[in-house]
């Protein structure tokens, strides 16, 4: 694929990300749209900045791997009237924004550790890892002292032989903090798309279902989702225990 592809297909995904960013500032917890741009800020320093035809990160390097390959879905998104139903639905439960992640592939996960921990070594920024359970490595960006900041998180995945990962990589998603239980997620969300949408329930044996995640669709070959956990997240838990830092 083409420098200037990518570019264009950049261009794209910036713009209906922006378009998300601005219908879920309806909650006051996500106050990132302002004159134009979404800036979400971490331990006081700008983590993401998007435009209608930018994305750039703490880590646009690392983060525009999702750009170098194409999903084998068609394209074809949400209706954003339909989204800003959906935000409205959600807009009294959400406490936070958790951190926006970006999957894609990788020829070898050791090599893409180590680019990752070089880039880190030139900014100001925090690098841990997560435990993972799929395919990916789980590699946050932050710092965990300003727990309730939002991060960066990557996930270099392996190929297989699975064809359905074609299909679900790269994807970029939102992962939002909610009050709601799982079936409350569920109802808001089929209040709004019916049967159009069919959500994944992320379900720990001990404590149930903590996180459903929404395929809003494909945009410039990447995929989009929204991941809405369930009031059992403790997110200050979480990252004062799952994640360990790593040295960069």
């Amino acid at each position: 694929m083409t420098a200037l592809a990518q570019i264009a297909r950049k261009k794209k995904v910036s713009r209906v990300l922006a378009g998300i960013f601005r219908l879920l500032s309806v909650s006051q917890n996500m106050p990132y749209a302002s004159e134009g741009s979404i800036v979400v800020m971490a331990a006081d320093k700008e983590l993401v900045h998007i435009t209608d035809d930018s994305l750039e990160t703490a880590v646009t390097s690392l983060t525009d791997s999702v750009f170098g390959e194409a999903s084998s879905q068609s394209d074809a998104f949400v209706e954003m009237a339909d989204f800003g139903a959906l935000a409205q639905g959600l807009a009294a439960y959400i406490k936070r924004l958790d951190h926006i992640g970006f999957c894609y592939t990788v020829a070898s996960q050791e090599e893409e550790r180590e680019r990752i921990k070089n880039t880190l070594a030139t900014t100001h920024w925090h690098l841990y890892e997560m435990e993972s359970n799929d395919l990916a490595k789980w590699y946050l960006i932050g710092d965990t002292k300003r727990w309730q900041d939002p991060m960066i998180e990557l996930l270099p995945a392996l190929p297989n032989r699975d064809p359905d990962l074609h299909y679900w990589m790269p994807h970029i998603h939102l992962d939002i903090n909610t009050s709601l239980t799982a079936d409350e997620i569920l109802k808001i969300t089929k209040d709004v798309f019916g049967d159009t949408r069919k959500p994944t329930l992320y379900t720990d044996p001990e404590w149930g279902t903590h996180c459903v995640r929404i395929w809003l669709g494909t945009v410039a070959g990447v995929n989009i989702e929204l991941d809405l956990s369930t009031k059992i997240r403790n997110l200050q838990w979480v990252r004062a225990h799952l994640l360990s830092e790593i040295v960069v």
